[in-house]
């Protein structure tokens, strides 16, 4: 539970909370939108009076993507509403990583590289991450580029929100990956927001 609203915030992870009014009953909605458009949403019955609802929204051991964030609880055609401005990364696509895969960090949905790598040598896989924001109802689409051509590979996660921690990992070699220039593409609708080059050695 939120013991205050705070005016400015920053970190990886946004919690909202609400006490609502003794008489809703039944579903309640919660959003939370970045600069007007909708983040995450869920929905749960509230069959008391009693208990704090609440949401958070995670990127993992990122920075939460910079805007003004506003959490909405609905019910019965009443809504309660809460913002916070966010001091942080600006732009749809931000924090793009290169990194082995044994290094990435994982909680719950979220993967992640936690640093980035301009140069490997001999590894033992290849992957890379970034966090995309304003994807509500659109395609995303991520191409490693390689020395031999470009190779699509399918993202791990649905999109049903509008922002998330996206990353791709490269097929298997195991005779090795050719040396030479790499770039992970990470695609919108078909329109690229985010290059993260690296090579092989």
């Amino acid at each position: 539970m939120c013991k205050s609203t705070s005016s400015s915030v920053s970190g990886s992870v946004i919690y909202c909370s609400a006490d609502l009014p003794d008489d809703v009953r039944g579903s309640v909605k919660a959003e939370l939108f970045r600069d007007g458009t909708e983040v995450y949403s869920a929905s749960t019955n509230r069959t008391a009076a009693v208990g704090t609802l609440f949401l958070n929204f995670s990127v993992g051991k990122l920075q939460l993507p910079g805007g003004t964030y506003a959490c909405k609880f609905s019910a019965g055609g009443k809504s309660w509403i809460g913002e916070a401005k966010i001091s942080g990364n600006e732009g749809q696509a931000t924090q793009g990583m290169a990194c082995e895969p044994t290094s990435m960090y994982t909680e719950q949905q979220v993967t992640h590289c936690t640093s980035n790598t301009s140069s490997f040598s001999d590894p033992s896989g290849l992957a890379c991450s970034a966090v995309i924001t304003d994807l509500k109802g659109r395609k995303v689409d991520a191409t490693l580029q390689t020395p031999v051509g470009p190779k699509s590979t399918t993202l791990s996660q649905s999109f049903e929100g509008g922002a998330a921690v996206v990353h791709l990992k490269a097929p298997n070699a195991p005779s090795g990956y050719p040396k030479g220039e790499y770039k992970c593409e990470f695609k919108v609708d078909d329109k690229t927001v985010i290059t993260v080059p690296f090579s092989v050695k």
